[in-house]
């Protein structure tokens, strides 16, 4: 690993105008949000590479083989795309095109995660739903568990009955039991405690038996409902979300061998226009990688002309030209080498937490302390792109090394030719890279005046 930090530049200018500075550079993509962060704030940050050098350079030179046909490969996409929704009009049933169009709905924000669930859910039986599990769509099956739940429970009459409880209680407990109850109950009002966990608690307060879930009906189903949302991880439910969408899809297609044919088609166009763009999740990868036997363009051509014709079509595709075919090379060396990049960065990650010494927090110099416990767990940042983060989930898991995901939250769609066009811009070869430890001069930001020492002041340039 080498430093890449920019604490250094802190020295030239004040806060204020770093901010200013750094503000700009940061929103025109020539630095990251860690130099950002490095050059602005005052404490001391140790910013250091994990990548591979020659891997990187390996990755970036497939990233721009890939730029290069991309826009050819997403018009000769697109051509076949308008073929095969073309054909599910002829070929698809009038519940396979309600499916397509609710999918549509969602994908474009117009219909919200819960609605098309309930929508998916709707194509299954009580047999099949009992099953889902075994589908690996464990998920899906606590939250359609959590919605039949939601339909027994009245929000209002579960608050009359809180209420009602919470009276109750008052007049029961020790007063001791009693603090301890209102401080829940303020807790969870200010959001301090999960709701399961409070009315839970208030549950547990209570004697057993049905009896007393005959006074409280409406309560006892609301926290049945929090307990099974409870179970429910967020990430793996919109994860298993496609695996759901494929197994309702199957179902109604039966034995539609057509309309087989046609859905995986569509999937794979889908799919490789997200391989070519580079904006695809590990998941869908996956499916490309789990089916790259059937990727065969040439068939999906003739197969797609074929049904054209037969269906009286009007279609322009060019059985003779198989330049996507060709192009699959390209695709699979950058994944390649991406997911090569990834067992790099937990490699070089360990070792660099492993070898670097601590910061001081006074003067951010190396080695200017010891911790006190050698044992104490070694925390760093890892930042890298969202797309990485299931395999090093993983790598870091089998090690035996605890992790916390922070991912932001992003409400713009990101500017895909900005990105590229920087990342063209700023990329120089890593590979041959000797790093200099003490620079005569470091580099700086335009617009930050670089303050000399009192060293270099003194000193006379050689020749004069």
């Amino acid at each position: 690993s080498r430093s890449d930090s920019l604490s250094y530049m802190r020295e030239y200018a004040p806060k204020e105008k770093r901010t200013e500075v750094a503000d700009k550079y940061l929103k025109s993509g020539k630095i990251c949000g860690e130099n950002y962060l490095d050059i602005v704030e005052d404490y001391p940050i140790d910013v250091f590479g994990i990548e591979k050098p020659e891997l990187y350079d390996a990755n970036m030179n497939s990233f721009l083989k890939l730029d290069e046909i991309r826009d050819k490969d997403l018009i000769l996409l697109d051509n076949l795309k308008q073929t095969a929704n073309a054909l599910k009009e002829k070929i698809y049933s009038n519940q396979l095109l309600d499916v397509e169009k609710k999918k549509k709905d969602y994908t474009d924000e117009k219909m919200k995660f819960k609605d098309y669930t309930i929508y998916l859910l709707s194509f299954t039986n009580d047999r099949e739903e009992a099953a889902l599990k075994k589908q690996d769509l464990e998920n899906i099956a606590l939250y359609n568990q959590a919605l039949e739940l939601e339909k027994k429970t009245d929000l209002k009459k579960t608050e009359l009955e809180r209420s009602k409880l919470l009276e109750y209680l008052t007049k029961t407990l020790p007063q001791a039991k009693l603090k301890e109850c209102l401080a829940k109950t303020q807790a969870a009002k200010d959001e301090k405690i999960k709701q399961s966990e409070y009315y839970n608690y208030l549950k547990s307060l209570l004697p057993q038996g049905k009896s007393v879930e005959k006074i409280y009906p409406n309560l006892f189903a609301y926290i049945d409902y929090l307990n099974v949302f409870d179970k429910i991880d967020n990430e793996d439910l919109f994860k298993e979300l496609p695996q759901f969408e494929d197994y309702i899809y199957n179902k109604l297609i039966g034995r539609n061998g057509d309309a087989r044919e046609l859905y995986f088609i569509s999937r794979g166009i889908e799919t490789f226009e997200g391989l070519v763009e580079i904006k695809i999740t590990p998941d869908e990868t996956r499916f490309y990688t789990e089916n790259k036997k059937k990727f065969n363009i040439k068939e999906w051509k003739n197969f797609l002309a074929k049904q054209a014709k037969r269906h009286n079509i009007s279609t322009n595709i060019d059985v003779n030209s198989n330049p996507l075919d060709n192009h699959l090379a390209f695709v699979d060396n950058f994944y390649d080498i991406a997911l090569q990049r990834e067992y790099a960065f937990a490699a070089n990650t360990i070792k660099a937490m492993n070898e670097r010494l601590p910061v001081s927090p006074l003067t951010g110099e190396k080695a200017a302390f010891k911790p006190q416990n050698p044992n104490a767990p070694k925390i760093a940042v890892l930042i890298c792109g969202g797309y990485h983060t299931s395999t090093l989930m993983n790598l870091f898991k089998k090690q035996g090394i605890a992790y916390v995901v922070v991912a932001p939250n992003v409400t713009t769609a990101t500017d895909k030719n900005l990105y590229r066009t920087v990342l063209k811009e700023v990329y120089t070869p890593m590979a041959g890279q000797v790093e200099v430890i003490q620079p005569i001069a470091k580099p700086t930001l335009p617009g930050l005046l670089r303050q000399q020492s009192n060293k270099e002041n003194k000193e006379v340039p050689s020749g004069q």
